[in-house]
């Protein structure tokens, strides 16, 4: 549901539909900053999330984020953008985020696994009181894209030091 308006109006936008979950972005999703949220816009969602009975929500992080990126730059705005969104989707009581791995950019499947855990666990240990997980989505397997095979997950829940913050979204 788009959150244009404001975060709560995905809500009204799902219940207008008959909705019992819903999934967000937290931010424009195709750029890297946005301003925080105020306290109302949470307050407001909270209550609209009440209001409706619509739960859970999912977020989807934005489609800039790659946690295997090889350009150091990218990767720390990638590491970044992620905590940012983890800690919207904390303030709204958002249970899951749900995101593509990451692309290895030609560097090879076994390299870019091994980035994203180190990212992972970077995001995780700035965000350690957070109980937002992250999902992660299967991928159709274009390029250099990673997660396209249940093994690539598999393997970043088997190597990071905080699993048990990490699920699984199978897109079909």
């Amino acid at each position: 549901m788009s959150i244009a308006g404001g975060v709560s109006r995905a809500l009204e936008r799902g219940a207008s539909i008959g909705c019992d979950t819903v999934q967000i972005f937290l931010k424009n999703n195709m750029q890297w900053r946005a301003s925080g949220l105020v306290a109302e816009e949470i307050v407001g969602f909270q209550a609209r999330q009440r209001a409706t009975g619509i739960a859970p929500v999912f977020a989807h992080s934005s489609y800039l984020i790659n946690l295997a990126a090889t350009n150091p730059s990218f990767l720390r705005q990638s590491i970044a953008a992620l905590i940012d969104e983890i800690e919207r989707a904390e303030a709204l009581a958002v249970p899951f985020i749900v995101m593509h791995p990451g692309s290895h950019m030609g560097r090879g499947e076994a390299a870019g696994l091994r980035l994203i855990v180190r990212s992972l666990d970077q995001v995780f240990a700035k965000t350690r009181r957070s109980r937002v997980q992250i999902a992660l989505e299967t991928t159709a397997g274009q390029g250099s894209n990673l997660g396209y095979r249940l093994a690539h997950l598999g393997a970043i829940i088997a190597r990071v030091k905080q699993p048990a913050r990490l699920a699984v979204c199978v897109d079909t």
